[in-house]
């Protein structure tokens, strides 16, 4: 997903795995990524500068990793389940946060972009993915596309010259 916050003091909630009911969770602590209770990063993240973040879960072995602009923050053994959406209908929350601590951990800011995909991403499928605003690099450029169609029309007015 790609965000921003306008205020980073103390935990901002960033995913909530139970629809509310638990304080566990995805979060930005002052400038770092945290996946309460377990594990904080660095300092990464500035007050409205949009961040591409990505965590991916290894249901196999248990193992969440998040990153952040391309680049591994965290990592644990999630053998809790605690990163699995695990309340009723497996709600999925954004940037809301839990009833535990009064709603108090919710910021400002603005997201422009969310994907969820059906499986881990190896740490290579994340570098491909890029920062805030940019293209995949798995993305055919705009050159590419145009040889490609001029080579589809060669191919048509062949046909069409044989015919």
């Amino acid at each position: 997903m790609d965000f921003s916050f306008s205020n980073l003091a103390g935990f901002r909630k960033i995913l909530d795995f139970q629809n509310r009911a638990s304080d566990n969770g995805l979060y930005n602590l002052g400038t770092a990524l945290d996946f309460f209770p377990t594990t904080s990063g660095s300092g990464v993240f500035s007050a409205d500068v949009l961040a591409r973040v990505v965590l991916t879960r290894d249901s196999g072995t248990g193992t969440v990793t998040g990153y952040v602009n391309g680049a591994q923050q965290i990592s644990f053994n999630d053998s809790g389940s605690i990163a699995v959406f695990g309340a009723p209908n497996n709600i999925i929350r954004f940037f809301e946060d839990d009833f535990a601590t009064g709603q108090s951990e919710a910021s400002a800011g603005r997201a422009t972009e969310i994907q969820i995909y059906n499986g881990a991403l190896a740490s290579g499928d994340v570098r491909l993915l890029g920062g805030p605003g940019e293209i995949p690099s798995g993305v055919p450029e705009p050159a590419a596309l145009t040889l490609v169609g001029f080579g589809l029309l060669s191919l048509g007015l062949v046909r069409r010259l044989k015919a």
